[in-house]
């Protein structure tokens, strides 16, 4: 919990502007007061309702969608039932890219034939996958850890172009020191004002994709 209460307490500290999903008008409804009570705190409300032309003083969006400028957090006043939709939208522009060092782990867990397997390893081929919803795609193939890096700040430059303040989460296995030392320090010259996470990839991932393996994911701010 001690860990829940620092993160979030840097979220609230870098924060300036915050989409509030379901703000009603009257000044009773809790959604008003916690709206009310950020902007007495010095931070941009933007009141997401289709109900309303305007709250507080600012217009009202109908959709996460309508913002056009950076939005730091997401506050949801809605149903339990009607927190997936949002949630969805929210991430609807997130991208995610692994790195694979080894094409050895991918042929024993039976997504790719041995020979393919031998020879992707023989000539040094790292792939790059991108999880979808139908599964794991393919997004590219490199050669060795720079390439890596270079392929992961292009896909950041292409998804975030100009935004300076989008949520990056990092990703690794047993190649903590080389990610910190190489994908965060670039990360953090590039994106210095950006939200960025560095955890553990999943252990079931980790375990199917070998040592050597690690990943990137971002979400462009602007909702």
């Amino acid at each position: 919990m001690a860990d829940d209460i620092t993160t979030l307490r840097r979220i609230l500290a870098s924060a300036r502007t915050i989409a509030v999903v379901g703000l009603s008008a009257e000044w009773h409804r809790p959604s008003h007061f916690a709206a009310q009570y950020m902007q007495a705190k010095g931070y941009r409300v933007i009141p997401v309702n289709p109900r309303y032309e305007s709250i507080l003083g600012e217009r009202c969006m109908a959709r996460l969608e309508d913002i056009t400028e950076p939005v730091d957090i997401v506050d949801v006043f809605r149903r339990t039932e009607d927190v997936l939709p949002i949630a969805e939208s929210a991430v609807r522009k997130s991208q995610e890219y692994i790195f694979l060092d080894r094409l050895q782990y991918l042929v024993a867990g039976g997504r790719l034939s041995k020979t393919k397997g031998f020879l992707g390893d023989l000539f040094d081929m790292k792939p790059v996958i991108s999880p979808a919803a139908e599964g794991a795609v393919k997004a590219g193939t490199v050669r060795d850890n720079n390439a890596q890096l270079t392929f992961a700040m292009e896909k950041l430059e292409k998804g975030l172009g100009q935004d300076t303040r989008p949520l990056i989460m990092i990703e690794y296995t047993d190649n903590r020191q080389w990610v910190e030392n190489n994908v965060l320090g670039e990360i953090k010259c590039r994106y210095a004002s950006a939200e960025i996470i560095l955890q553990p990839l999943s252990l079931t991932s980790g375990a199917h994709m070998g040592p050597g393996t690690w990943g990137v994911a971002f979400l462009p701010s602007p909702l």
